[in-house]
């Protein structure tokens, strides 16, 4: 037992002998190293217009496509295979767009590039093309940021332990659209070219004592920040296997949800008893409420990817304006728009956001029903690279103990609400790179503010 308590107290996980090792490690090897070698390489990454090169092979391979063939979907309907199978689309666009790599390929041979198609899922040509099989290989577009954000980036390598031989892997992206909607992508990627440098010591005991505690304290933190993450990603997946389970167990209900609405409202047809079918014009509405939530978490678990755009900020309020004006009016309230750039455009899904903005509005009339002279505000303006669409009433606004749980699910102040309207918007907003936060106003009401990516 005494053991059992001792072996718990020094290893009260299982990282913890890694953590011992790591330690251990970091307060011997600086004093080893001025002992046997009085110095030791630094190793530095010298950009050296890596990027400028890479973004040079997306712009050739994006030139190439549109002015040769326009768009895959173009290719494929010069060819006729537009509803072939997938292999014979690939095998189709490969033999046109390999001609093209393998050209630029002359001007950059130490350069890894090619296309890939989002609609199937492969890289189209490559490369350097090393294995003409690889181009069937199933590649999901969720493993590449860019379907997230529809902007170009850049993957900076560090410079770890591991890689000062040999140098680490600079990769860009930049998204291919036909029209507004983003098919699929080209890339590159080069090695970093790496500096040596030989830093010496003085040979000071107190400076490697120095050193050796800053190590230990970097260690000690960044493992004890390492197990917190793990934590928080390991709840994270059982939460999102969680959810996939109910949205499919949900997703069946609906079937009988709906079969059993059909039943009553054919026997409510052939029912004259006025007492039974007020009976059964309220199950009905049950199960009516029942298929709309449902719908609300499916919505939830399981959204659309987005559709992104340049979207005109002023249009979209438009558009909600002439969608929600009726409802505001029939409530009593007065609804005030205004900004200070009108002419501000941001990359987002126009549907979506416009399905945010009017939950927003409609949230905001609903929770100051009843109060006089209620005022929905509808503003926008631009701050550094974002845009912010604020949506503010007058209402009875926010209590401070309910901010921080507004956007859980099935948290609601409403009497007949499913608590998934907030949660559904925040899900979308971030989805298009951008977030979604409230807060009380000090004139009374709440705001509620969409920050999106401008164009």
């Amino acid at each position: 037992m005494k053991s059992a308590s001792v072996r718990d107290l020094l290893f009260p996980t299982t990282i913890a002998w890694k953590t011992y090792v790591i330690v251990i490690a970091a307060s011997l090897v600086p004093a080893l190293l001025a002992v046997a070698l009085g110095g030791r390489d630094l190793a530095q990454a010298r950009p050296e217009g890596y990027e400028r090169e890479l973004s040079s092979v997306c712009r050739l391979l994006d030139a190439e496509l549109e002015s040769r063939h326009g768009s895959f979907a173009h290719l494929l309907e010069t060819e006729g295979a537009l509803a072939a199978p997938r292999e014979k689309q690939i095998q189709l666009l490969n033999a046109e767009l390999q001609p093209i790599v393998d050209m630029i390929s002359v001007a950059y041979p130490d350069v890894e590039f090619g296309y890939y198609s989002k609609d199937l899922r492969a890289e189209l040509a490559i490369h350097p093309m090393t294995d003409a099989v690889n181009i069937y290989k199933e590649v999901l577009p969720e493993e590449f940021n860019i379907y997230r954000t529809g902007r170009p980036e850049v993957l900076r390598p560090s410079v770890s332990e591991a890689q000062k031989a040999q140098g680490g892997m600079a990769v860009q992206t930049c998204p291919l659209y036909d029209g507004d909607e983003l098919v699929g992508h080209v890339w590159a990627k080069m090695p970093v070219r790496i500096e040596h440098k030989r830093l010496y010591t003085a040979g000071s005991l107190v400076g490697l004592a120095a050193v050796t505690a800053a190590v230990l304290l970097v260690s000690s933190w960044y493992i004890m920040r390492g197990l917190g993450h793990w934590e928080e990603r390991y709840a994270l997946s059982r939460g999102a296997m969680a959810n996939r389970e109910a949205a499919a167990i949900v997703h069946e209900m609906r079937n009988p949800i709906t079969v059993s609405k059909g039943l009553v409202q054919l026997v409510l047809t052939q029912e004259t008893d006025m007492r039974k079918r007020m009976w059964l014009s309220n199950i009905v509405r049950q199960l009516d409420h029942m298929n709309n939530i449902a719908s609300d978490y499916l919505q939830y678990a399981r959204p659309r990817p987005p559709r992104i755009s340049d979207v005109s900020v002023q249009e979209l309020v438009e558009d909600l304006v002439e969608n929600v004006a009726p409802y505001v009016e029939e409530s009593g309230a007065i609804m005030e728009v205004s900004s200070d750039c009108e002419d501000l455009k941001v990359r987002c899904d126009r549907d979506q956001v416009g399905q945010v903005l009017l939950n927003l509005v409609k949230n905001a009339v609903e929770a100051g029903l009843g109060e006089p002279g209620l005022k929905v505000a509808i503003r926008w303006r631009r701050e550094g690279g974002t845009v912010i669409i604020e949506v503010a009433d007058n209402g009875p606004g926010i209590p401070q103990e309910n901010l921080s749980r507004i956007f859980d699910p099935f948290f609601t102040l409403k009497p007949k609400g499913t608590g998934l309207g907030l949660a559904i918007s925040r899900t979308l907003i971030e989805q298009q790179g951008g977030s979604l936060a409230a807060h009380s106003s000090q004139a009374g009401g709440a705001v509620f503010s969409v920050k999106l990516p401008r164009a």
